[in-house]
């Protein structure tokens, strides 16, 4: 019983420390996904605006 409480102890305590770094991974990857949401919108501008 010590034991299994033990571990949930240290799986806790590892899920809390990493969750600020997924957070932080998670936003990079927002970020990274809007951009390239941008960036393919801006193309699709340049590429209407080149065909007009």
């Amino acid at each position: 019983m010590l034991i299994t409480f033990g571990l949930v102890h240290i799986e806790i305590s590892v899920s809390i420390s990493s969750f600020p770094v997924f957070f932080i991974v998670l936003l990079y990857s927002n970020q990274f996904v809007c951009f390239q949401i941008l960036f393919g919108l801006e193309h699709n501008v340049m590429l209407q605006n080149n065909l007009f």
